[in-house]
């Protein structure tokens, strides 16, 4: 029978029917393509995406949290010179059992009270540089470098150990000061390395000279 001679209720009834047949196919596909969709989600990598703690300290890869000493001591029990004497004072260092390479004693002296003469070294092994510039008018910075010769194999271990000996002569007088310039964070003042090229000083020290009259 022809669609176009099929009553009017039964025509109704088979639009209804291809309809209905259409709307499924269609929900199907959507159950499919939403299955696939998920799929594709569940298999993409998780990123922890973690927020900076605005609370953490930032630490300079130079520094440590150990606390070496470099300082000034006297040579000999003599604490109060005249004009003309020589004033002999060992740098000493303390790493606290840090292995060591290397280190810098950055010293300021006044050249009215104090005059430099030389410095000597007290460590076989260690290399031994000095350079001695006048930066102020009543202010000069001597530099001693040391650095672990390349023939030795082994680190220093500095417990109190005394590195150098520095010889001055005693000119004007009056007290002198000679100090250990260090600031923590610094790169242009005293430092101690260890083997992993970290700054373990954390203070330093220096002496009072004392120049009387001849």
């Amino acid at each position: 029978m022809d669609p176009e001679d099929m009553p009017p209720q039964q025509n109704r009834v088979l639009g209804l029917s291809i309809a209905s047949v259409i709307a499924i196919v269609l929900v199907l596909l959507g159950v499919v393509l939403f299955a696939q969709n998920r799929t594709h989600v569940s298999r993409q990598p998780i990123v922890s995406k973690q927020q900076p703690d605005q609370n953490a300290a930032v630490v300079s890869p130079r520094m440590s949290t150990i606390n070496g000493r470099l300082g000034l001591t006297f040579k000999g029990s003599a604490r109060s010179f005249r004009q003309g004497d020589k004033v002999v004072l060992f740098v000493y260092a303390d790493a606290q059992n840090n292995q060591i390479t290397g280190y810098d004693a950055v010293i300021h002296y006044n050249p009215k009270g104090l005059t430099y003469e030389a410095v000597s070294s007290t460590l076989e092994g260690m290399e031994v540089h000095t350079t001695d510039n006048q930066i102020k008018e009543e202010t000069r910075e001597l530099v001693i470098t040391g650095i672990r010769s390349t023939s030795r194999k082994d680190p220093f271990i500095f417990s109190n150990t005394a590195l150098v000996e520095i010889t001055f002569m005693a000119q004007q007088s009056g007290p002198s000061q000679v100090d250990v310039m260090f600031e923590p964070g610094s790169s242009t003042d005293s430092n101690i390395m260890n083997v992993h090229n970290q700054d373990v000083l954390g203070a330093t020290e220096g002496v009072t000279v004392t120049v009387g009259n001849l």
